[in-house]
């Protein structure tokens, strides 16, 4: 009988072990998914605050427009140089 009661006392222990290392180990996971979603936000909040959003779009607007003139609405259209200069302008965007 005292056998039995000390095999369940270890059993119930290693169970509880077991259940505080997975606690422990979820606690990790959710605290790293939380630091990488503040990282983002972060990074996010410092790029609105470099430029406001409008005023950047707007000056895209208007380069691009000027872009298409300077590439395309020639009599030669330069459709290689208009791909590069749309992949090294946007690409951060």
């Amino acid at each position: 009988m005292v056998n039995k009661s000390v095999e369940t006392a270890k059993n119930e222990w290693n169970n509880a072990t077991s259940r505080r290392k997975r606690t422990l180990d979820f606690d990790d996971v959710m605290n790293h998914a939380v630091e990488r979603l503040v990282l983002t936000l972060s990074q996010r909040s410092h790029r609105l605050r470099k430029k406001p959003a409008q005023a950047h779009h707007e000056g895209d607007r208007r380069s691009g427009a000027g872009k298409v003139k300077e590439y395309l609405d020639v009599d030669e259209p330069n459709y290689t140089g208009f791909i590069h200069w749309v992949n090294t302008t946007f690409r951060s965007v």
